[in-house]
């Protein structure tokens, strides 16, 4: 899935720097072998909505908040996707490890309102050893997405709301 990710985004033409840690069992423990701080750590979650699946991406250290995610997909039914249902996505990638890329998976993308202030993001490449460290606005360059409030930062206060639609392109 790693080698899938990176030539995705070499075809895209987007700068990036990889991030290996073979032994690493966890995104943390790879961030923390690269002196990376979880404050730019962000995870994506597979959404299963009716029409499909979706993606949700927040900080790492939030918790997504399913009332914020079923306002945000407009269906009262919306729950993470289980792990088979993640393994039909991307195929041979770690649940826990999707890379926010909307267009590759061809899922549509809900970007929290956290992620959308970072001006640098780090994300696995489909595996807790290897992560991906971008500049947001290159990751989300050509992924349309929407900027909708989607978690709960750890002390308990949920992310800035947003209701804008972004299109990754720079004005």
């Amino acid at each position: 899935m790693t080698i899938a990710v990176v030539d995705y985004l070499l075809g895209r033409g987007t700068p990036f720097l990889l991030l290996p840690d073979p032994g690493s069992e966890s995104p943390e423990s790879t961030a923390a072998r690269h002196d990376v701080s979880t404050d730019e750590l962000v995870r994506t979650v597979a959404l299963r909505f009716r029409f499909g699946l979706a993606l949700a991406v927040l900080p790492w250290t939030s918790r997504l908040d399913l009332d914020l995610v079923r306002e945000a997909l407009d269906d009262a039914e919306a729950r993470p996707a289980a792990p088979p249902e993640v393994a039909g996505l991307a195929d041979g990638c770690v649940p826990d490890c999707l890379p926010p890329l909307g267009l590759w998976l061809q899922a549509p993308m809900f970007v929290d309102a956290a992620v959308d202030r970072l001006p640098q993001v780090v994300f696995p490449a489909g595996r807790p050893s290897v992560l991906v460290c971008m500049e947001r606005d290159e990751l989300f360059r050509d992924d349309p997405y929407a900027v909708v409030s989607l978690g709960r930062a750890p002390h308990g206060t949920m992310s800035a709301r947003s209701g804008t639609i972004g299109t990754g392109i720079s004005h």
